[in-house]
């Protein structure tokens, strides 16, 4: 899996379960995690856990995906930072009261653009 090492990936939802696995496993294959969830601190533990083994790093981000500032905010830090993003994991999860087919299309709209906005 050499062909990750320094590449720059992007995972929502990191704080808990298959975000919290899956950017586990990125960085364990090398690349440069920028983790984004609401729970910032949550964020920062799991980092000095994954980053004491390497090779690749994580930098935890608060991000709450349902806020379009902070997510421009987040894809504007990974720009200055790492230039570009090579992988991006929309695992955060938005739960909505009522009818799929009835229900505003708000919420919809922000977790779409997180995987678009770059």
């Amino acid at each position: 899996m050499d062909r990750w090492n320094n590449k720059v990936a992007v995972v929502t939802g990191a704080s808990v379960g298959i975000g919290k696995a899956v950017a586990t496993k990125l960085v364990k294959h090398g690349m440069k995690v920028i983790a984004c969830a609401r729970r910032e601190e949550k964020l920062k533990e799991i980092a000095v856990d994954i980053n004491k083994d390497g090779p690749g790093e994580m930098f935890p981000f608060r991000c709450d995906i349902t806020q379009e500032s902070e997510i421009l905010s987040m894809f504007a830090f990974v720009k200055e930072k790492f230039g570009k993003v090579h992988v991006c994991v929309n695992n955060a999860g938005l739960g909505a009261v009522g009818s799929f087919f009835s229900g505003s299309t708000e919420v919809r709209k922000f977790n779409i653009a997180a995987a678009h906005l770059y």
